[in-house]
Formats: structure tokens, sequence, C-alpha cells
């Protein structure tokens, strides 16, 4: 592994981040590498500021960010520090869900290719989609 670890920062509408990694560290205890930040009722202002915050403390680490929505404002909001910022070393996903994060969780401390860690956990949150059909139904 490198000089660095990767760290996970989970960023959502409302406090799904937050709830998100609480049921991760419930399943795999907790994780010191993974962060939430939610855009709540608190504002986009005190969103943007710990969003800045976690940028400039973490500017030397390798980070995979979750978003919940593809171009949503906690996406926008990350492409748009990043802009700000020299040398951020970021890989942004949308869509997260737990099998995602957990994924994550579970292979990033024994993988030093994060990215092919990624590339498992997104193959994971699609998996861990599906219709369980419990009666006929026709479209």
């Amino acid at each position: 592994m490198g000089d660095h670890m990767t760290k996970i920062l989970v960023l959502s509408h409302g406090n799904l981040a937050q709830e998100l990694c609480n049921a991760c560290f419930m399943i795999a205890g907790e994780q010191e590498f993974i962060t939430s930040i939610c855009l709540n009722e608190e504002g986009l202002e005190s969103f943007e500021t710990k969003l800045t915050s976690y940028f400039l403390e973490n500017k030397e680490e390798p980070l995979i960010i979750l978003c919940d929505l593809l171009h949503g404002t906690p996406y926008n909001q990350v492409l748009i520090k990043a802009l700000d910022l020299d040398r951020l070393n970021y890989q942004l996903v949308s869509g997260v869900n737990l099998p995602m994060l957990l994924a994550l969780c579970m292979a990033l401390p024994q993988e030093a290719d994060s990215f092919k860690c990624l590339e498992q956990a997104v193959a994971e949150a699609h998996k861990g989609i599906s219709i369980n059909h419990s009666i006929e139904t026709s479209c």
C-alpha cells in the first residue's frame, strides 16, 4: 500500500449519508477512514464549510467520494470545490447505497488499488438492486 490510505467521504441530501455510515458501522464496525457530510436543515453554507474543511484536511489523501444523486447539490459542490483546490486526488461516484459502502469498507484496507475496489463496489451496488416478484405481474 502507498503512503496514504484512501479515505471515503459520503455526501447526501438530508441525513442519508450519516445513516448509511451508521448502518455500515453497525455491520462492519467503526471505520475511521469513512466520513459523512449531510446537506440538511443546517443549510448549504454549513455543508460548503464542512466540505471545504474536509478537503483541506485531506488534501494529500486519495479520496473516494460517494454521493446520493448524480448532479445533485452535494455532487455539484464537490466539482465546484475541487476546482478551487490544487492536487485534490478524488474519484466521484453517484448512487451510493449500503452494498457499495460495505464493499468499499471491507476491501479498501486490504487492497492498494482503490480504483479496483471502487469498480467492485459499484458492481456490488448493482447486485444489491433486484426485484423479487411475489405474484405474476403483467406489464
